[in-house]
């Protein structure tokens, strides 16, 4: 790897606690290697099984699936030091449930999982750590998408969203991290709808937006938009 992959690295909480030399420790001894993709190119195909995690070191991918009625849905979006297929490469016989592309030119640094159990890197047990907390967050941001789309109307899933959103941030007003389509997707909607809906609701003064900047502005007795 070359000395600036090594300085993105330490963006990622994978290695959070880890010094420069004990990264370069660690991507020696693990047998982890980079790979660089094209934009568009396919990293890992929806229904493969892989043994090795990926870390994003530059550029943007996208997870999709493909639904019943064959229309391609974006479930995740992966950025710089973003970890993928933690969870798939810990079995070896699960397959992918999405196909990951590269948005933009983008290099990852492959993991082979079975080599985090060897005790072969002095840095093993702090990376099994950090590992350990990545998919701890998963779970519960999988937690929050489906109480959110689990909800039966449109708008009872932006509020859930929103209040989700107010209840990290602590704020009535706050900054989300998806544009619009990525709502949508994340919300299981059309994005037309969600766009007439929000609009709807800031003329009803429940809430106020401008881009991905919102302000809950009126609650009900419950609690809700």
């Amino acid at each position: 790897m070359k000395e600036p992959e090594y300085e993105k690295l330490h963006n990622s909480p994978l290695f959070a606690s880890l010094t420069a030399e004990e990264l370069k420790e660690f991507v020696k001894n693990s047998g982890a290697f980079c790979r660089e993709y094209a934009r568009g190119g396919v990293i890992i195909r929806e229904g493969e099984s892989t043994d090795r995690m990926g870390v994003l070191v530059s550029g943007r991918c996208t997870g999709e699936s493909v639904s019943e009625d064959g229309r391609r849905e974006s479930v995740a979006h992966i950025e710089p030091g973003d970890v993928f297929g933690d969870i798939l490469a810990m079995d070896k016989d699960a397959k992918s449930p999405v196909t990951v592309y590269a948005d933009t030119e983008s290099t990852v640094l492959f993991i082979p999982f079975a080599n985090m159990l060897s005790g072969a890197c002095s840095v093993n047990a702090r990376f099994l750590a950090n590992l350990l907390g990545i998919v701890s967050q998963k779970y519960f941001a999988l937690q929050f998408r489906a109480s959110c789309v689990s909800k039966p109307t449109l708008r009872g899933k932006i509020s859930a969203y929103l209040h989700g959103m107010r209840r990290e941030k602590g704020s009535a007003g706050f900054t989300v991290p998806l544009d619009r389509a990525e709502l949508a997707d994340f919300l299981n909607c059309d994005r037309s709808a969600l766009c007439r809906e929000l609009s709807a609701m800031r003329a009803e003064g429940l809430i106020d937006y401008r881009k991905n900047r919102f302000e809950i502005l009126s609650v009900n007795t419950k609690g809700r938009l």
